[in-house]
Formats: C-alpha cells, sequence, structure tokens
C-alpha cells in the first residue's frame, strides 16, 4: 500500500497542470481544442485558445423596447453566429459547461461588470425542456453571472404553459407563441423597485425577453438591463 501511494503520488506530480486524475484522463482520451482554430487546450474549462479569445470583439450596447416607459439595455458579447452560435446551441446536447462558459464570457468580454443592477433573473424554462436537458442555460449564466458580480439570483418569472421552438416563426408568430406563456411568481412583489438584470443564451427580435420582462413592470422596478450571450444584429 505505501509503494502504490508513492507512485500514485510520483504520477500525480507528472500532471501539475491537471486538478485530479478523472480531470486528466478524460482530456488524455477526449483532448478539448479551440471551437475557432481547433487548436489543443489545456484547460477543460475553456473553449478558445488565448488569441482567440482576444479576438471577440463585445457588439455595442442596444435598447430593447419593453413599454411605452421601459427600456432595457442590451449587453452582448457577438452577434449570433459561429463559435458562439455553437455554444449556445450546445443546450440541446446537454453540454452544461457551454452555457457556464458563455456566462463567463458575458461577465469578462462586456461591460456588464460595471452596471448597476441588484438582482440577477434568467429567463425561465418550461419544466419539460428542463426535465430533457436536465439545466437552464440562462440560469446557469446567472449564476457564473451572480459569483462574479455578488448579486444574487432570483426568479421572478415563471414558464407557465410549454410554446413551440421561436426558430423560425415570423415576429407575428413569435409574440403569439409566448404572450401568455409567463407569470409572476408567488414571492415576485418582494422585489418592488430593484433593479434587475435578465440573462438569457440569445436573442433574436427580443419577443421573448419582452414577455418576460413585460410580466415584471407591475413590480414598477428602478431599472431593467438584458444579458445574453448573443443577439441577432
Amino acid at each position: 500500500m505505501h509503494l502504490y501511494k508513492k507512485f500514485l503520488s510520483s504520477a500525480l506530480n507528472l500532471v501539475p497542470s491537471y486538478r485530479s486524475i478523472t480531470t486528466f484522463v478524460k482530456n488524455v482520451i477526449t483532448p478539448s481544442s479551440c471551437v475557432l482554430c481547433v487548436q489543443f487546450l489545456n484547460d477543460p474549462d475553456t473553449f478558445f485558445c488565448s488569441t482567440c479569445y482576444e479576438s471577440l470583439m463585445p457588439l455595442a450596447t442596444s435598447l430593447l423596447k419593453i413599454t411605452d416607459t421601459y427600456r432595457a439595455v442590451v449587453y452582448a458579447v457577438t452577434d449570433y453566429k459561429d463559435p458562439l452560435r455553437s455554444l449556445v446551441l450546445a443546450k440541446h446536447n446537454r453540454k452544461r459547461l457551454a452555457a457556464y462558459y458563455l456566462g463567463r464570457l458575458l461577465w469578462e468580454k462586456t461591460d456588464l461588470k460595471y452596471a448597476d443592477f441588484d438582482y440577477v433573473v434568467p429567463v425561465p424554462l418550461h419544466w419539460t425542456r428542463y426535465a430533457w436537458r436536465w439545466f437552464n442555460q440562462s440560469e446557469v449564466m446567472a449564476e457564473v453571472i451572480s459569483q462574479k458580480s455578488g448579486k444574487p439570483v432570483i426568479h421572478l418569472v415563471k414558464r407557465s404553459s410549454k410554446t413551440v421552438s421561436q426558430a423560425g416563426l415570423t415576429r407575428f408568430d413569435r409574440i403569439k407563441n409566448v404572450q401568455t406563456a409567463f407569470e409572476l411568481t408567488e414571492d415576485a412583489h418582494k422585489y418592488c423597485g430593484a433593479k434587475l438584470l435578465f440573462v438569457d443564451d440569445v436573442m433574436t427580435t427580443g419577443t421573448t425577453l419582452q414577455a418576460v420582462i413585460k410580466k415584471t413592470v407591475s413590480l414598477k422596478p428602478s431599472s431593467i438591463l438584458v444579458a445574453v450571450a448573443c443577439r441577432v444584429v
């Protein structure tokens, strides 16, 4: 047993860049590579090499009209195209790590870190899709932002009805599709007057975010911000 422990200790010293034997074995069997240039990556928790990471240029902030009174400032890492598009779509393959990394990119590559907000609000997912994917991508991203900012994640809105995918629908059909899909949670009234940051993975026409945020207008939020990994430009 003593010799075995000594051998194991020596083996670990040979791979100091890995945090565990499990991680080491995983990367030997299925080494990760940059999703943009396919360069080998030593860090299993990233998707880009340092050069490609630096090349990611965030979009300028934009405004999303919620009501005649409210406008939301929208932060986005980039427009909806590869390589981030592939990370967004990874949710369909249950790749939670991709959602975690999108949250990191939002914090690191945009001015969100300088924004003023009290709470982080993920766009809710219907329970049937949650059961299939095992996670809500927007919630994973929100948790990362919460950890970085020190501001708590709260669930102000829930998805009360299942809808078809927004992809491929016209703007009119998108609005109709989500018009009655959301409602406030039971304890939402506790957050009246708060500064809210809503988080979603992608914004195309903005109809889903508008439907979610409109439900919170009755709470008279002091300000509304939106953070998305990608938006269509």
